[in-house]
């Protein structure tokens, strides 16, 4: 098994501000839930982490993905609650460098016209643990939605890994304050994902082989689970 620490991306913050839907930059923090005011609801944010580490690709194509979770670094206390959310994944061919490309990206809960972009697999993360500044909180096992990803038809390095973390429904507590967010500290990264994964060639005769190996050195009994 590989285990990648991925902090390289970059990312937007998105809210509705009452009337409409507005985007913020988001290299330094990532934020859900409600804000300061009726001026930042239904926040949410997408990370769009770089499928490379120092050149070499961070997941391969239809890799067997183990485990995976965000791993979300708050700046401060975050304590107020329930804050609710969900984790998706976001498929090639979305866009996000506008709120109008967002909006067609992520979906019909902020107002696409239809969710062809995103995993139909979603993580319910909801009733969010009190957060404690600079102290690391992962997110629950988001293995299914980064298979979803790693499956589609061309990936390769070039590929972004977009994970949308939102509660654009509204299903958290809608008052001030009842946040959760991962910042920027001491210029350490506010969020990793971090991947466990077992690679196998794709070419069906080599998966036999590899598989076969691995069950006989008892790495993984699994054999059912691969597509041959």
């Amino acid at each position: 098994m590989t285990t990648v620490n991925i902090s390289n991306y970059d990312g937007k913050n998105v809210v509705w501000t009452g009337s409409s839907w507005a985007m913020n930059s988001a290299p330094s923090e990532f934020l859900v839930g409600y804000g300061i005011d009726s001026t930042e609801q239904k926040m949410g944010s997408v990370m769009l982490f770089h499928n490379s580490i120092a050149n070499v690709i961070a997941l391969p194509y239809k890799c067997n993905i183990e485990e995976a979770h965000l791993v979300l670094v708050p700046n401060n206390n975050e304590g107020n609650g329930p804050v609710n959310s969900r984790i998706t994944g976001g498929l090639e061919g979305g866009s996000w460098n506008t709120i109008a490309a967002y909006q067609a990206s992520r979906g019909t809960v902020v107002g696409g016209a239809n969710n062809n972009y995103i995993t139909t697999i979603q993580v319910t993360w909801d009733n969010i643990p009190t957060q404690t500044a600079q102290v690391a909180h992962n997110s629950p096992d988001i293995k299914t939605v980064i298979q979803k990803l790693v499956n589609q038809v061309g990936w390769n390095i070039n590929y972004n890994i977009p994970i949308y973390w939102d509660d654009h429904e509204a299903r958290g507590t809608q008052l001030s304050f009842h946040r959760r967010r991962a910042k920027t500290y001491n210029l350490s990264p506010p969020v990793v994902l971090s991947v466990t994964y077992v690679s196998y060639p794709t070419d069906p005769l080599l998966r036999v082989v590899g598989i076969a190996r691995n069950f006989a050195t008892g790495v993984t009994g699994k054999v059912g689970k691969y597509q041959l």
